[in-house]
């Protein structure tokens, strides 16, 4: 089961990447790609955790058996996807 979504969180990632450029061109965004790919990353980390998290894990976030450390954890790699991203498109 690890496997499984690990590999769909990965295809979910592949498939937000793909979407980044076409909502640039879009909007029509003409600020820093990697500044933009910031923003985005921490759009999807708010998007999951607010709406997907619960509903796949069965964790709540508020009351996580290990506190907000995996919260800041997946904000954080949330930002490092986005740079790179804006990086990689850049």
């Amino acid at each position: 089961m690890l496997f499984q979504g690990v590999m769909l969180h990965f295809i979910n990632g592949a498939l937000a990447g793909m979407f980044f450029p076409v909502i640039l061109w879009v909007l029509r965004l003409n600020s820093s790609l990697m500044f933009l790919g910031v923003l985005y990353g921490i759009l999807l980390w708010f998007l999951t955790l607010a709406i997907v998290h619960n509903r796949i894990t069965g964790v709540s976030l508020i009351n996580h058996p290990h506190g907000f450390l995996p919260s800041i954890l997946s904000l954080m790699l949330h930002v490092v996807y986005g740079f790179l991203l804006g990086l990689f498109l850049s």
